[in-house]
């Protein structure tokens, strides 16, 4: 019985010790967190110190920082661009590069594709033939420009799209010729004929605005003159026929050289701009029809509007110049303008064909005339006509005139 006694008293302490152990433990984790602050205390000042971190590891959150009050920087200016836009065969870069130099401008050339029926708004320089530059200007009207003394030959000048050559310069041009072209020199050449029919693997330049004026002169008739009615339904009838042969001239040509078509009819300068040993290995072969061929001449023209009309103006000036001219042909296979009568064909860096083609070529005409912006009361007063031209000795520390009148510089 003192046995059992004793039992149930070892137990009874062992509980005991077990919960003042639990006590004691559960005393000693509490005390770890930190105590509420009571009710009455102020509120934290929002400069106080962010806490640190904890031994224990633990991150606590700080307060945002605060932004940057520094004042932004105002944004950089844009630089000015002048845009070009050509038919299809842009300006040397060279050339651009040359003449930028120093100035604080962006030049860029792009092609104005023949669907496009207006001018872009931010064109500042336009360079195309006569027929595809008159609709357009009937849009926005051509700025006038200062240009006399003549720069070009009489060939070029005062035709009736622009009589008193106000608002636009010529600067290049070339003939139409008819390509063939064989796979080795030993081939045969296929014949030349112009039958008008898109089978017999000739490639036509677009837009077909010259394509017809030149269908016009093999039937005889001028290039610039009305057609009669059984004339324009002659015309539609082939050029429908015509149009899967309608390539832009770029392309054409390209297709031309890859053997995909056995000729084409596209300016002579494709050919001309050829190095060397291409154009003279044999393989390529041209002619003009006995009844002449079309004259594809560039005309550099501004747009009234232009807000880059005084940076195109002195391009104009640059590519006009007669050092320029001189480039033209061994840089780039088109002709100068400004050669005498009688030599104008003289520079091409290969031969062209022979015989008396020029007196039978015609330039293709727009409809209109080329529309004139007003002019200012000072500008638009009636002036002399201007004086016979006298020679004089050269002065060499003259400048050159520039090609925008004084009051469109200073507008």
């Amino acid at each position: 019985m003192t046995d059992g006694f004793h039992a149930r008293s070892m137990r009874l302490h062992l509980r005991l010790l077990l919960a003042l152990c639990s006590a004691l433990l559960l005393a000693a984790c509490g005390s770890q967190d930190a105590p509420p602050p009571p009710e009455d205390a102020p509120p934290a000042s929002e400069d106080a110190p962010a806490p640190s971190k904890p031994e224990s590891g633990f991150l606590t959150l700080r307060p945002p920082a605060k932004p940057d009050q520094r004042p932004a920087e105002p944004p950089k200016p844009l630089t000015p661009r002048l845009l070009i836009l050509h038919g299809g065969d842009p300006l040397p870069e060279e050339w651009l590069k040359e003449w930028k130099g120093e100035r604080n401008l962006t030049i860029q050339q792009r092609p104005l594709s023949a669907s496009e029926s207006t001018l872009p708004a931010d064109a500042a320089l336009i360079l195309l033939p006569p027929h595809r530059l008159g609709p357009l200007a009937a849009q926005r009207p051509l700025l006038p420009l200062n240009v006399h003394p003549p720069l070009a030959s009489p060939l070029f000048l005062h035709h009736p799209y622009d009589p008193g050559q106000r608002v636009s310069l010529p600067f290049r041009w070339s003939p139409y010729v008819l390509y063939r072209r064989r796979e080795t020199a030993e081939a045969a050449f296929p014949p030349f004929s112009i039958s008008w029919q898109p089978e017999e693997g000739i490639l036509w330049p677009e837009p077909p605005a010259p394509v017809r004026a030149f269908w016009r002169k093999s039937q005889g008739a001028s290039a610039n003159l009305p057609s009669e009615e059984k004339d324009l339904a002659a015309w539609q009838a082939i050029e429908s026929a015509l149009l899967p042969a309608l390539f832009s001239p770029a392309s054409a040509w390209a297709a031309f050289l890859e053997g995909k078509a056995a000729r084409c009819w596209l300016p002579a300068a494709y050919r001309c701009r050829l190095p060397a040993e291409k154009r003279q290995d044999g393989t390529l072969d041209w002619i003009i029809p006995a009844f002449g061929t079309l004259i594809h001449l560039d005309l550099l023209a501004i747009p009234a509007d232009s807000a880059q009309a005084t940076a195109a103006a002195e391009l104009a000036a640059f590519l006009t110049s007669p050092e320029l001219q001189q480039r033209l042909a061994p840089e780039t296979g088109w002709l100068p303008v400004n050669q005498p009568l009688g030599k104008e064909t003289k520079p091409s860096p290969c031969p062209l064909p022979g015989g008396d083609w020029l007196d039978k070529s015609e330039i293709p005409y727009p409809e209109q005339p080329f529309p004139i912006a007003p002019e200012s009361p000072k500008e638009a007063s009636p002036q002399a006509p201007d004086p016979e031209p006298q020679e004089s000795e050269p002065d060499d520390k003259e400048s050159p005139a520039p090609l925008l009148p004084p009051e469109a510089i200073s507008q």
